[in-house]
């Protein structure tokens, strides 16, 4: 176990490791989102996520005749939106 955690210590002294690769290793958040949401991360809104949380449910709505919207559902789409920051 201790020879696998200097090799990734290795990894990251590589001359080549640019700042935001370092970065991505010390974040907890799958590398292709930090990729692909850099920005999003950061400057989301607890509102955005709100109006995203309905946009979802709104969504489910269309493609599910049966389902009930309801403001618990919405608070826990927006939980899981918030704790992912997806």
């Amino acid at each position: 176990m201790h020879q696998q955690h200097e090799d990734e210590e290795m990894e990251i002294d590589d001359p080549f490791v640019t700042p935001f690769d370092k970065q991505v290793v010390n974040t907890d958040i799958p590398e292709r989102l930090q990729l692909k949401m850099v920005d999003r991360l950061t400057t989301v809104t607890e509102a955005d996520l709100r109006e995203e949380a309905r946009w979802i449910l709104h969504k489910l709505a269309l493609n599910f005749h049966e389902y009930n919207y309801t403001p618990e559902a919405e608070e826990k789409v927006y939980q899981v939106l918030n704790m992912l920051r997806v």
